[in-house]
């Protein structure tokens, strides 16, 4: 088993910074973790989910720890062709 070294750990550190991430379904559960995680990474997060409630409260979080974050209410689905559409609330 190898171990990580400091300047190794410290590389990590702000993984997404200068990107945006993009997460559907982030009102909970692994959405919500993915979010957190990826804002912890210096991604600027748009927190989106079918209840805009909730996309905002996750943002706020976000918001609170000091990251960046944005939210919108978002409504995807895909049809029998395969395609997806989305609506932005």
């Amino acid at each position: 088993m190898t171990s990580s070294t400091p300047s190794q750990i410290k590389n990590l550190n702000n993984l997404l910074k200068n990107k945006v991430a993009f997460v559907t379904g982030a009102g909970s559960g692994i959405g919500r973790a993915g979010a957190m995680a990826m804002a912890s990474q210096g991604a600027h997060v748009v927190v989106t989910d079918l209840l805009a409630d909730k996309a905002h409260q996750v943002a706020d979080s976000i918001k609170a720890l000091g990251y960046l974050s944005s939210s919108h209410g978002l409504d995807v689905w895909m049809t029998q062709r395969s395609m997806f559409y989305f609506k932005i609330q």
